[in-house]
């Protein structure tokens, strides 16, 4: 765990980096509503992804699936994300970042 919070520490950081690149021209300013709709939109994209791609993980690897073993849409999947590696890890990285602000230390990801 101590190594996939490190990983996307530091590809947070990368997206950080390249988007200091833009020039003030291409800046613009979003409302916090926006924001936050847009966080809420992200996440929501994140776990009904993993909800719908779960049951067929690592059993077709270098192809496609083929069509007639895709899992049928249940909109009760998404709770089933919630135990899923691709979420909690994330939710666990965002929880340091409610408790410690934008200045929490690697120590506080859980890195030495």
């Amino acid at each position: 765990m101590k190594h996939t919070s490190l990983c996307l520490l530091l590809s947070c950081s990368a997206l950080v980096a390249s988007c200091s690149h833009f020039r003030a021209s291409q800046e613009r300013q979003i409302t916090l509503a926006e924001l936050r709709d847009k966080v809420a939109g992200g996440w929501a994209g994140q776990m009904i992804g993993v909800a719908y791609g779960w049951p067929t993980e690592f059993r077709h690897n270098d192809r496609l699936v083929p069509e007639d073993e895709m899992p049928t849409w249940r909109p009760d999947m998404v709770s089933e994300a919630l135990n899923q590696d691709d979420l909690y890890v994330d939710m666990t990285f965002a929880q340091v970042l409610d408790d410690k602000g934008l200045d929490a230390t690697s120590e506080d990801f859980g890195c030495r």
